[in-house]
Formats: structure tokens, sequence, C-alpha cells
């Protein structure tokens, strides 16, 4: 049985690229695939290295006819997917690249010196798997490629839990990598309102802080605990930070929650999982009119909102919670939704028809 050459990152790191490429090498038995993991090591440096070695590797000692990579948008994770890619068209492997990002296209467009070589190593890609209809356009300037739509997925642990409607449920929830571009300074500050304006509302804020391309990890851990702990100060335990969560407890806060927020501006947001299991959990959605979030969120699941807006979070959530037959209609049709569309089987179903075809 011919095997299929996995390249990509594992979790940890908690990103939804991570999250979904890991869900992807879970589903297939050892027998079908080679793995290569290009997030093994915290140094960015060494992962590379690492990679190219393990890429040289698997082509000298192992069979196997098609390749399934997730495409990185950054100088440093072309030089990986370089190697791979031209291994792969010299050898005429079949090539299924996954792009989790909105800015591929723009990576291509700004990069004067290395376009060439990018034109040249994605002319031997013969499918490009795309999570919205209107992410096809990423790759408009290789037109022989084709291109195929899979939805992200939830998590099957949150198929374990259940909803309680019996009870009206005032807890907001921010759960994603506490990034200044996903909006955690916009969301704390609209906190402040909120908490002030409804005492039965409750705040809890989940994820790891990280830096980005707008503040440093350094910069963003002080920022945060100011305006955390000025909550605190104020507001006491209603306001609430679990740090990272996994398994039963990150299924526990999202089912626990009613309204779920993610106000980002984050430049490569595309699809974010979060999203899909807040849904799932039967969470309402307050998220931005940034990169293709409005194709996600409708007015169905939630409320669009502008990006950096603290006023639009609060009255955003202001609205939701003061018509609960509403929230709760939204909240229904979220999980009915997300079932429908973005099961986990379904998701690996899909996958594996491609890369194993």
């Amino acid at each position: 049985m011919s095997k299929v050459l996995l390249f990509g990152p594992l979790t940890p790191p908690l990103t939804g690229q991570a999250v979904a490429f890991t869900i992807v090498a879970n589903s297939l038995p050892e027998q079908k695939k080679i793995l290569i993991d290009t997030s093994k090591y915290k140094n960015p440096i060494i992962n590379t290295f690492y990679s190219v070695f393990k890429v040289l590797f698997s082509f000298a000692f192992y069979k196997f006819s098609n390749i399934y990579f997730t495409s990185s948008r950054s100088k440093l994770g072309f030089i990986k997917d370089f190697l791979l890619l031209i291994m792969g068209l010299w050898f005429k492997k079949k090539i299924i690249n996954h792009l989790h990002g909105a800015d591929f296209k723009k990576f291509y467009g700004e990069s004067i010196f290395l376009k060439p070589l990018i034109s040249y190593a994605y002319k031997g890609v013969n499918t490009s798997i795309v999570l919205l209809n209107i992410m096809k356009n990423q790759y408009d300037d290789f037109p022989k490629m084709k291109k195929v739509v899979v939805g992200n997925c939830y998590n099957q642990e949150l198929e374990e839990c259940k909803n309680d409607f019996s009870k009206n449920n005032y807890q907001i929830l921010f759960l994603s990598n506490l990034m200044y571009g996903k909006g955690i300074i916009d969301f704390l500050d609209a906190c402040f309102v909120l908490l002030g304006n409804n005492e039965e509302i409750k705040i809890k804020i989940a994820g790891k802080l990280m830096g980005d391309t707008f503040m440093r990890q350094k910069n963003i851990e002080k920022l945060f605990k100011e305006k955390y702990n000025q909550l605190r100060g104020v507001y006491g335990e209603r306001v609430e930070y679990l740090g990272i969560v996994k398994g039963y407890e990150k299924s526990k806060v999202l089912f626990e929650s009613s309204i779920f927020v993610l106000p980002s501006f984050y430049p490569t947001e595309a699809y974010p999982i979060s999203i899909i299991e807040a849904m799932r959990a039967g969470n309402a959605i307050v998220t931005t009119n940034h990169n293709y979030l409005p194709y996600i969120v409708k007015e169905k699941n939630g409320v669009i909102i502008s990006p950096k807006s603290p006023n639009e979070i609060y009255s955003s959530v202001e609205k939701l919670i003061n018509n609960l037959g509403q929230l709760k209609k939204i909240q229904r049709h979220n999980i009915k939704e997300a079932k429908h569309k973005y099961s986990q089987d379904r998701y690996i179903s899909d996958i594996q028809q491609i890369i194993l075809s």
C-alpha cells in the first residue's frame, strides 16, 4: 500500500494550522504515512534544518506517491517548503497543499526576490485545499492548480458534552492565543463597561499570551496583566483568566458560556477553529469584519462588528443579553449548523479522500 508524506506542524503550538494538521496526521494509521513535524523544536532555524534533513531522508529511504503539506507564508517557512516541493516535482509525486491563512497571495506578490522560486515550486502542486470558496483567489497566479474547499472542524471531544438552556447564562468567553491582533486588549476594555452595567455577567479568558506583528510578547504580557488586574480589583472573581485550557477543561468553559467574542484584526486570520468550537458548544459569536470572518459568521450566528472597537464589542454583547429569546435561538442554530458542517468525521473523510487518491 502506497504511503503519503505528511509535512506540517504538530501541536504544540496550539495554532489553528497545527491543530488541523494534527487531526489529519492522527487519523492515518502508521502504515499509510510518513510524518515530518515542522515545529518539532522551539527554535525556527533548528526546525528548518531538521525539516530539510527529514525531507532528504524520506525521499532517499521511503516509498510514497503523495505529499500533503500545509503551506508557509514566510521567507524562512518557504525554505522548508521549497525543498519538499522541488523534490516532489522532480520525483513526480502528487502534491496536495492545505492553506490555513489569508496571506499567501500577499506573500507571493511581495516576495520580489523569492517570487521566481515560489512560482517554480508551486507549479508542482496538483491540488490546493482552501477553507472557503472565496479563498481560491489566494492562488489566482496558478491557474492550472486544482482548488478544493474543505472547511475546518471542531474537536471530537465536544460531542461528549451537552447544553443546558434551562437557565439564563451570562458568561462571556474569549478563547484564543492572547495576541494583540486577536483583539484581547479591545475585549478587556469592553469588559470594564460590560461588568459595570450588568452584575450577572461573568467573563472567562483562556489562551496563551503571545507576541505578534503588532506587539512583542513581553509588551502584551505587561499590558494584559495591567488591565486584567484592574478588572479583578474592581469586579473580583466575575472575571477570570484560565491560562491555556485543553481537553475537558476547554470543553467545560465552552459549554458554560453563551457568547464567544473574537474581535480579531490579525493579518493572517482566515477560518478560526475557536469560532467553530464555540458554535458547536452553543455560543453566539461576536467577531469582526476582517478578512474571511464575515463569510463564516452571519446574522443567524451572531454579530459582526468593526475591528478595534471596544464600544461595538460592548454594545453587541449587551444587545444579545438583553434579548435572551434571540440569544438562545442563535445558540441552538449554531449547534445545529456546527454538527452539520464542521464535524471532525466529515473533515477527516474529506481530507483523506483528497490526499489518499
